[in-house]
Formats: structure tokens, C-alpha cells, sequence
């Protein structure tokens, strides 16, 4: 759904652009492409973005003006991502690169990019015309639903977020499965490659009449869900609402993207379930369902 991308900031100097004029047509395209279903390494936690935007200053108007929106699309959507500092201070391409493979080594990236050649690396045009590109960046997965394959759609999804959504009817850390699945959202929730931060995890369930009683249903829910939390440090809010109309949709939706689950969020061994990446102008829309002062339908439980 999400796709780890690095590139070397030498791909933006004013060198590599005139030197050659399909370098511009390339690097248009793949940061196009990565807005639509990637995210982008900020290689030592900010360096990485401050050198390529001296970089781009210095292009002439046409390049520098295109080149700073399509970034600034990503920063808004919080695609592009801060890397661990490192006590290297990269200003080669070869350092840049070194820089990459560190983080690549804890886990590996979709493609490292680079202007020159290496044995890591490849080039934006080397990108595009693999068979891994044009057969492996799929914006839609069919899975059995179980924990492996679980962890294995949640990682990319919420390594890098601050933030995520769960939106499902059923949602109930009483019931293992539903449990299991939010230990494994906890797990994933900025892990950032082992150099984790505490996040916010919200979930939008159904309220339920003749079984949800204030007290009881708090204390049932804490006590499912204290271990996870204590474990992660994240903070969790948990929304019952009162939706007369028809329920269906189950949503996962962070600071960076969105994913519609076909069936339920709880972990299954059998039976398949359908997650489709969404784009990223409808994912307010889908939020603001789920907030009080813009919502059609009552809140009638908050933890």
C-alpha cells in the first residue's frame, strides 16, 4: 500500500537536471508516483530535505518551481519521513547512499535511488522500467486476514504515522481476535525502524443497546486493553456511536493514508478480505463521519 523509498539529494542538483533532460522528466514522475503510495526517507532526521531544497533554490525558475510543489505536496501529507540522525554527516553521493543502506539493513526499502551507480541503488529511469515497479506497487491486496498477513499490510502502513484511525462496527478488544489485532496496530505504530515513538490510536466502533453499560463496558474495555497500552505507551480513545443507517464500511485510515477493508479488522484464518488503498482527498470526508460537531450521527460513549 505504501511504498519505502531513498533517493540521494545529488538526483536534485542543477548538474544532474541539465546534464541530461529526461533526469527532470524522471524525477517529476517518481515524485508524483510516490504521493500516490509512498513515502519518502528524510535520511538523518531532516538533513536529507535541507540539502535538496538548497539544491532546488539554485535550479532555474521552471525546474525549482515545480520541483518545490510536488515536495511540498509530500510534506503535507506527511509522506515525507525523518530517519534516525546518524553520527555520519553525509555530503557525497557515496555518503548519502552509506547513510541509506543503515536504515536500509533494519528494513529494506522498496528501492534505493541514486545518480550514480551502485550495487544498492538504482536510477530513477532503472526504476521505472523494472518489472518490480510495473508488478509489485499495487495499490490493492486480496488476503486471508490472518496475523502474518496482517503485520505484514499494517507495517509499511503504520511504520511512519503518528497517527490512525480504526473504523469498524464490531471493533471489540473484549473478543480475541479484535484484540489481536490491535496489538499488532501497537506494535507497528511508529516503529520507524526499531526507533519507536508513541503515537494515538483511535477507534470507531458501534454503540450497542441492552450491552453497553458505562461502567461495566469501561472497565471491561481497560482491562482487555491496559496490557497493549502499557506495553506501547500509545494513547488510545475509543468512539461508540449511535449510526441507525446501515454500517458496513471498516476503514484504517492515518496522517498518510487511508485503506478500505472489505471485511471486518478483526484477525481470521479463513476467508479472504479485499483492502483497497484510498485516495487522499476522501479520507476527511470519511473522518468527519466520526466527529462530533460534523457527524449525522450521535456519539454515545467516548473513552
Amino acid at each position: 500500500m505504501l511504498y519505502d523509498f531513498s533517493c540521494t539529494p545529488q538526483l536534485f542538483t542543477e548538474e544532474a537536471l541539465n546534464s541530461d533532460s529526461s533526469n527532470f522528466f524522471f524525477l517529476q514522475m517518481f515524485l508524483k508516483e510516490v504521493n500516490k503510495n509512498g513515502i519518502l526517507a528524510d535520511l538523518n532526521n531532516g538533513d536529507w530535505r535541507k540539502q535538496v531544497l538548497q539544491q532546488i533554490n539554485s535550479l532555474q525558475p521552471s525546474h525549482k518551481d515545480k520541483l518545490l510543489h510536488l515536495l511540498s505536496n509530500l510534506k503535507d501529507h506527511n509522506l515525507i519521513v525523518g530517519h534516525k540522525k546518524a553520527e555520519l554527516k553525509p555530503s557525497s553521493e557515496e555518503e548519502w547512499i552509506e547513510l541509506a543502506k543503515i536504515s536500509d539493513d533494519l528494513e529494506p526499502f522498496f528501492s534505493m535511488l541514486s545518480l550514480s551507480k551502485n550495487d544498492k541503488t538504482i536510477s530513477l529511469q532503472s526504476l521505472f522500467e523494472s518489472d518490480k515497479w510495473q508488478d509489485e506497487r499495487l495499490r490493492t491486496h486480496y488476503i486471508i486476514q490472518n496475523e502474518v498477513n496482517l503485520l505484514q499490510e499494517l507495517k509499511p502502513i503504520l511504520s511512519y504515522a503518528k497517527k490512525v484511525i480504526l473504523i469498524d462496527p464490531y471493533f471489540d478488544t473484549i473478543r480475541p481476535k479484535y484484540r489481536a489485532t490491535l496489538n499488532i496496530v501497537a506494535q507497528e505504530l511508529r516503529s520507524q525502524r526499531g526507533n519507536a515513538q508513541k503515537g494515538t490510536i483511535e477507534i470507531h466502533t458501534r454503540f450497542k443497546y441492552g450491552e453497553t453499560d458505562g461502567h461495566k463496558f469501561k472497565s471491561s474495555w481497560e482491562r482487555s486493553s491496559k496490557e497493549i497500552f502499557q506495553k506501547y505507551g500509545h494513547i488510545c480513545r475509543l468512539y461508540q456511536w449511535d449510526k441507525t443507517d446501515s454500517w458496513h464500511d471498516r476503514y484504517i485510515i492515518t496522517d498518510q493514508c487511508g485503506v478500505h477493508v472489505g471485511a471486518g479488522l478483526d484477525v481470521r484464518e479463513e476467508g479472504k478480505s479485499t483492502w483497497a488503498k484510498l485516495e487522499y482527498s476522501t479520507l476527511s470526508d470519511i473522518v468527519k463521519d466520526f466527529r462530533e460537531n460534523s457527524s449525522s450521527y450521535e456519539l454515545k460513549l467516548s473513552l
